[in-house]
């Protein structure tokens, strides 16, 4: 019994790498895909983007934004993309 209690765990399981290569994976296509988005859109013309509801300052708080709901500058109500 004292050697179950006394024997060395690992501190990582051994699956670990993997996750952390995954996930290095992933935030990696993930900047990708943003950078890429970014880049179709700063492409379009002023008014284009203003057909769509953005403002070209928007572009980056706009790819960004988790929750996808935002306010222009004059006005006060969220809009949804």
């Amino acid at each position: 019994m004292s050697a179950l209690l006394t024997a060395k765990i690992p501190a990582e399981p051994p699956w670990a790498g993997f996750l952390n290569t995954m996930q290095e994976t992933l935030s990696a296509l993930l900047a990708r895909r943003l950078r890429r988005r970014a880049a179709e859109l700063i492409a379009l013309h002023d008014r284009m983007l203003e057909n769509i509801g953005l403002d070209r300052s928007e572009i980056g708080s706009v790819l960004m934004d988790d929750t996808q709901q935002r306010t222009t500058a004059g006005d006060s109500s969220a809009g949804t993309l």
